[in-house]
C-alpha cells in the first residue's frame, strides 16, 4: 500500500526553548490529550540538544500488580544504560513505604557522576496507584542534581502541583503550548510536500485546532479520498486514511500486534511463526507513521493508533487463542515468566499458570496479582486444585505476604485436610504438609513457641528433606538487627525465650538448611547484654557470627555486630564501635536484599543515636516515619526506637513526646516489650524536660515497672546521659525502688560527674579527650573522633576542667603537660581547629 504522506516531526523552537527552561526543574510534566505530539516533540528536542535519556512508556496492568510492572518496565529501560543500577533496583524491588523510597533517594544521591540523565515518563495516565505518584513525588523534592524526570500524560496526576511549582520543583507544559500555530501549520505541510490549495490547509487548520495527528489524518484524508469530512472521529480517520488501505494480511498482523506493549523482529518471527511476518513489520514501520522502535530495536505502536486497533478488534479478531498461547511461550522461554503468566490468563490457560508457578521461586510471587486467580486455585474438583501443589502453596504464601493472613490460612486448611488423606503422583504426602507447617510458621511470626511446634510437625514429616520455601536465603529477621526484639513479646519471657533460642532453634536451622545459623548464640548475647550481664556477651556473639558465616546468615552476622557496638559503647571502647561500623559497611555492600539493607540501616543509626551522631543516622529513620504498607518487613517497628532516639540528639522534647504516644501503637501490635522500654524511657526524658521532674518520674516509673520483671538495664543504661538527673529524682523518691538504684549504681560514672563527685586524677577517657583538646579538636570534633555525643564531652570537660583547676582551655592545657608530661595517645592534628 502506498500513503500519501510519511508522518515526519517538524522541530519546533517555540517549545524547545519552553523545554530549556524546563530542565532546570526536578520535574516536568507535559499533559495533554492523545495526538498533541507530545512524545514526537520531545523524542525531537532531545534529539537536537543531544541529551542523554531514558524513556519508560507505561502501560496497562495486566497479570502484573501496577507497581510491579512500572518497576519492570523502569528497571528494564534502566538497564540499557545502566545495567549495576537496574540490577540494584530489581533487587529491591517497588518500595514499599516511605522507609523504602528514602532508600532508593538515598542510592540515588550516593551517585556520583557529571552527566545529567532526563528519565522521561510516557503514557503515565495509564498509571493510577499512588504509591507511584508518591514516589515520583519524593524523587522530585529530593533535588537530585543529576536526574531530571519529564512525565508525558494525558491528564494530570493526583501531585500536590500547586505547591510544587510555588517551590520551583515542577514546571508544567499543557496542550495549548502544544497546539500548532498557524505558522507552524504551515512549515508541517511544506516539511510533508502537503501541496494542497491554501484554502484547504485553512480548512485543516479550523477542523484540527492545531492538534497534530487530526492534521495529518485530514491531510492523508484529503490526498485519499480527494475530500475532507470535518465530522470524522479519530477511529473514522484512522479507518479511511490507513486501515481501508492495507492488505488483508496486514490487517492481521497490526490487530495481532496490537495486544503486545512492544515486540521485536525475533519475537514476531517466532509466535507467527512466519518469517514473512517480520519482513512485513518493517515494511509496515517505513510506510505507516503510528509505528516506532526504540534504542534496543523492539518495536511499538502509538497509543492512539493502538488504541484504533484495540477497538477495531471486537469486531476482527483472528487466531487469538493460538497467538495468545505463542506470545506465553516466547515470555517463558525468554525467562519472563511473570509476563507469560498474563498472557495465559487471557486464555484461560490453568495448566500453564500453575506449572510455572509450580516453578517459580517463592518471592517471585509478590511480583503477580494473584488476586485475578481465585477462579486458578478455587476449582471444585480437588485432584484438580492440588495437582500443582507447590503453586498452590505459593498463592497461599502471596496471600501471607500482602497481608490476608485469613485467606492464606483457609487454603493452608484446605491444603492440609486434602493431603492428609490423598497421595501426590510427583511428590510425597509428608514432604507437601511439611511445607504447609513451614509456611505456617509465617502467620506467628512473633510467637517463638507456636513457630517452633510447627517446626518441630515440619522436621518430623520433612525426615532429611529440607523446605524449598524457606531456605538459607530466607530473610528471616523482617528487618530487626535485634534478634530476641521480635519474640519477647510479655513480661516475663525474656529468659525462656532465650532458652528455647538455645535449645530448640537447630530443629528450624535443619528444616531449612542454614536459615538462622547462629540464633542460638545471639540471643544468649542479647539476652546477657540487656540484663548486664556483661562478661559473656563478646564471646557469644562472636560464636553467633562464626556459625553464621558458613551459612551467609547476613541478618545473624548484623544483629551480632550490633550487640558488640552496643557491649563496647558500655565499656567505653570506641575504636572497636568504629570497627563494628566498617564491617556493616562491607556488609551493606555485599547485600541487596531489601530487608537486609534495612537491618543494617536499623543497626547503623542505632549505633549512631548511641554515639549522639545524629548526622550518621539513616535520613528515613531520622524522618520518623511510622511503619506502612503491606509488606511483612514492616511489621517489627524496631526503626522507631532509632528514630525516638534522634529526636531526643535533637532535643525536640515535644515532638518526642508526641510521637511516643504514636510508636506506643505499633510497637503495641504485637506486643514489643523491648519498644516499650525504648520508648517510655524516651518519653519520661522528654516530660522531664517539658514539664518538670514530677511528671517525668511519673512516666518513668511505667518503664521501670516494665523492665524490672526481666531485669532489663541496658536501654537505661545507654540514656543515662539524659537518664541520670531524673534516675536520681526518681531514687530520691522512691527510696525503696532497688532495681532504680542498681541502675544508677550500673551508671555510676554518669552519677558522679552530675555530683561533682569527681576524683583528682584524670580518667583514661579524659585523657583520650584532652589529647584532643591539645592537639586543637573542636567539641564537635572530639565527639566525632572518639564516637560519643557533644554532650558527653562537655560534661567530660567540666569534670577536667574542675580536676585541673582550670577555668578555660589554656589552663586546662598548661595544667595537662605539667600533670601528665609523657601523655601522647594522638599523634595527627584534626582537619579543623578552633
Amino acid at each position: 500500500m502506498k500513503l500519501g504522506l510519511k508522518l515526519q516531526v517538524l522541530p519546533r523552537k517555540r517549545l524547545f526553548q519552553m523545554l530549556d527552561r524546563a530542565l532546570n526543574y526536578p520535574l516536568t510534566m507535559v499533559i495533554a490529550p492523545m495526538g498533541y505530539g507530545k512524545s514526537a516533540t520531545l523524542r525531537s528536542y532531545i534529539d537536537d540538544r543531544e541529551i542523554n535519556y531514558l524513556w519508560i512508556t507505561a502501560s496497562k496492568a495486566s497479570n502484573m500488580s501496577e507497581t510491579d510492572l512500572f518497576w519492570f518496565l523502569l528497571v528494564r529501560g534502566i538497564s540499557k544504560k545502566n545495567i549495576q543500577l537496574a540490577k540494584r533496583l530489581e533487587e529491591l524491588r517497588f518500595p514499599q513505604n516511605n522507609i523504602e523510597v528514602f532508600r532508593i533517594i538515598d542510592m540515588l544521591e550516593e551517585i556520583q557522576t557529571d552527566e545529567s540523565v532526563v528519565l522521561v515518563l510516557d503514557d503515565l495516565h495509564f498509571v493510577n496507584n499512588t504509591d507511584i505518584y508518591n514516589l515520583l513525588y519524593q524523587v522530585a523534592i529530593a533535588h537530585i542534581p543529576w536526574l531530571k524526570i519529564v512525565v508525558l500524560s494525558r491528564s494530570y496526576p493526583p501531585l500536590p502541583l500547586e505547591e510544587m511549582e510555588l517551590k520551583q520543583t515542577l514546571y508544567t507544559i499543557g496542550h495549548q503550548e502544544l497546539a500548532f500555530t498557524k505558522s507552524e501549520t504551515e512549515e508541517y505541510f511544506s516539511l510533508v510536500s502537503f501541496t494542497a490549495p491554501h484554502e484547504i490547509k485553512d480548512q485543516i487548520f479550523d477542523i484540527s485546532s492545531g492538534w497534530i495527528s487530526s492534521i495529518f489524518l485530514l491531510a492523508t484524508q484529503y490526498l485519499v479520498t480527494g475530500g475532507l469530512n470535518d465530522s470524522s472521529s479519530i477511529n473514522d480517520m484512522f479507518e479511511s486514511s490507513l486501515f481501508s488501505q492495507y492488505t488483508e494480511k496486514e490487517r492481521e498482523l497490526l490487530l495481532q500486534l496490537a495486544l503486545l506493549d512492544s515486540f521485536s523482529i525475533e519475537m514476531v518471527d517466532y509466535i507467527f511463526n512466519d518469517t514473512e511476518m517480520s519482513k512485513l513489520l518493517l515494511t509496515l514501520y517505513r510506510s505507516n507513521a503510528f509505528i516506532f522502535h526504540d534504542q534496543s530495536r523492539n518495536y511499538f505502536f502509538h497509543q492512539m493508533f493502538r488504541d484504533f486497533l484495540l477497538s477495531y478488534r471486537t469486531a476482527y479478531s483472528p487466531y487469538t487463542g493460538t497467538f495468545l498461547e505463542r506470545i506465553a511461550q516466547w515470555y517463558s522461554m525468554n525467562g519472563k515468566p511473570e509476563q507469560a503468566i498474563s498472557y495465559w490468563m487471557m486464555i484461560g490457560n490453568r495448566e500453564k499458570i500453575l506449572d510455572t508457578l509450580e516453578s517459580l521461586p517463592p518471592l517471585e510471587v509478590v511480583s503477580l496479582n494473584l488476586e485475578q486467580m481465585v477462579s486458578v486455585f478455587g476449582s471444585h474438583n480437588k485432584t484438580e486444585r492440588f495437582l500443582y501443589p507447590y503453586a498452590f502453596l505459593k498463592n497461599a504464601f502471596y496471600h501471607i505476604l500482602t497481608g490476608n493472613d485469613a485467606q492464606g490460612c483457609d487454603y493452608l486448611d484446605a491444603f492440609d485436610i486434602y493431603f492428609s488423606c490423598n497421595e501426590h503422583p510427583r511428590y510425597s504426602k509428608n514432604q507437601l504438609l511439611g511445607e504447609s507447617a513451614v509456611l505456617r510458621t509465617s502467620f506467628v511470626f512473633n510467637d517463638l513457641d507456636k513457630m517452633m511446634e510447627h517446626i518441630r510437625t515440619a522436621q518430623q514429616l520433612l525426615g532429611e528433606n529440607t523446605s524449598l520455601f524457606r531456605t538459607k536465603k530466607s530473610p528471616f529477621s523482617h528487618t530487626s538487627p535485634h534478634l530476641t526484639y521480635g519474640y519477647y513479646n510479655k513480661t516475663g519471657c525474656f529468659k525462656h525465650i532465650t532458652d528455647i533460642f538455645a535449645t530448640d532453634f537447630d530443629a528450624h536451622i535443619r528444616v531449612t538448611g542454614g536459615c538462622g545459623a547462629g540464633c542460638d548464640f545471639l540471643a544468649q548475647a542479647e539476652y546477657a547484654l540487656e540484663i548486664g550481664d556483661f562478661v559473656k556477651v563478646e564471646a557469644l556473639a562472636f560464636q553467633s557470627i562464626n556459625k553464621a558465616k558458613p551459612y551467609e546468615q547476613h541478618w545473624v552476622i548484623i544483629g551480632a555486630y550490633l550487640t558488640l557496638a552496643r557491649l563496647y559503647y558500655l565499656q567505653g571502647s570506641p575504636y572497636k564501635i568504629a570497627e563494628i561500623l566498617s564491617r556493616l559497611m562491607l556488609v551493606k555492600k555485599s547485600v541487596s536484599e531489601s530487608a537486609i539493607l534495612y537491618e543494617i540501616d536499623n543497626a547503623v543509626g542505632y549505633i549512631n543515636g548511641l554515639l549522639g551522631q545524629l548526622d550518621g543516622i539513616p535520613k528515613w529513620l531520622r524522618d520518623t516515619e511510622l511503619p506502612s504498607g503491606r509488606s511483612m518487613v514492616t511489621r517489627l517497628s524496631f526503626n522507631l526506637i532509632v528514630s525516638g532516639k534522634a529526636l531526643l540528639l535533637e532535643q525536640d522534647y515535644k515532638t518526642l513526646e508526641q510521637k511516643s504516644y504514636h510508636f506506643d501503637h505499633y510497637f503495641s501490635r504485637f506486643s514489643y516489650q523491648l519498644g516499650f522500654i525504648h520508648n517510655w524511657v524516651y518519653r519520661a526524658i522528654a516530660k522531664y524536660n517539658l514539664y518538670g521532674i514530677e511528671i517525668g518520674c511519673n512516666e518513668l516509673d511505667a518503664a521501670l515497672h516494665l523492665a524490672e520483671a526481666d531485669n532489663i538495664i541496658a536501654p537505661f543504661l545507654e540514656n543515662m546521659e539524659w537518664l541520670s538527673p531524673l534516675l536520681q529524682a526518681y531514687v530520691r523518691i522512691y527510696p525503696s525502688n532497688a532495681f532504680a538504684a542498681k541502675l544508677l549504681e550500673y551508671g555510676e560514672g554518669e552519677k558522679k560527674a552530675e555530683k561533682g563527685e569527681i576524683d583528682s586524677e584524670l580518667t583514661q577517657r579524659e585523657i583520650e579527650i584532652m589529647e584532643c583538646v591539645r592537639l586543637g579538636y573542636r567539641q564537635k570534633d572530639i565527639a566525632q573522633h572518639l564516637f560519643i555525643s557533644p554532650n558527653t564531652v562537655k560534661r567530660h570537660l567540666s569534670n577536667i576542667y574542675t580536676k585541673l583547676s582550670a577555668t578555660n582551655r589554656t589552663q586546662a592545657i598548661n595544667a595537662y603537660h605539667t600533670i601528665y608530661p609523657d601523655k601522647t595517645v594522638l599523634k595527627t592534628s584534626p582537619e579543623k581547629r578552633d
